[in-house]
């Protein structure tokens, strides 16, 4: 997964997807929101935050060979895989009516507090028992971003779990990475 923040403050996430009957074939999906938790598609989220580069092409851009779910192969160039997400990616991103969709959402805006939350709460932690947070550092993300993650959740959530706060903390943390250095994550 790739992840880059837009200079409209929307994240575009790049999931990489390796074909489920052909292990030499993959393609992508497209993820736009305001956090960077690729595929969270319940409640009001606009289904349409995520896409395949076919969606975004033309019949003539894809050509006669490929239908529009495009995959390609380890003996496919790079270079033409590169040239699809040049073209696709302004089209995804730019797209108005998605970009007001998404800022509209109330699960997108609840997801995007609950993260600026945790960003805030993470310097400023109370010594107390968690109950939620992972026993060692998971994808090298420091134990305090769990910890603020679960305290928000309680705020918010009566019955909440590890997987939550795990998704939490690891959007927490990577909006923060990703603000710090103005550039992608993987």
């Amino acid at each position: 997964m790739f992840i880059k923040k837009l200079p409209n403050n929307f994240y575009l996430s790049l999931g990489m997807n390796i074909h489920r009957f052909y292990e030499d074939r993959y393609t992508y999906d497209y993820y736009l929101s305001l956090t960077t938790c690729i595929y969270c598609m319940w409640g009001d989220i606009p289904h349409l935050s995520s896409k395949r580069p076919g969606e975004l092409l033309t019949d003539e851009e894809i050509g006669p060979s490929r239908n529009h779910d495009i995959w390609w192969s380890g003996d496919d160039s790079v270079d033409e895989f590169l040239s699809v997400v040049k073209i696709t990616e302004p089209r995804f991103t730019n797209d108005i009516k998605l970009l007001n969709d998404i800022k509209q959402s109330k699960d997108v805006n609840m997801l995007y507090r609950l993260s600026n939350e945790t960003i805030n709460k993470v310097d400023n932690l109370p010594d107390i028992t968690y109950s939620f947070i992972p026993k060692k550092e998971i994808d090298n993300i420091p134990q305090k971003w769990f910890q603020a993650a679960e305290l928000v959740l309680k705020d918010y959530e009566d019955d909440i779990n590890f997987h939550q706060v795990k998704r939490l903390a690891a959007d927490a943390y990577r909006q923060h990475i990703l603000s710090v250095n103005h550039g992608v994550s993987t």
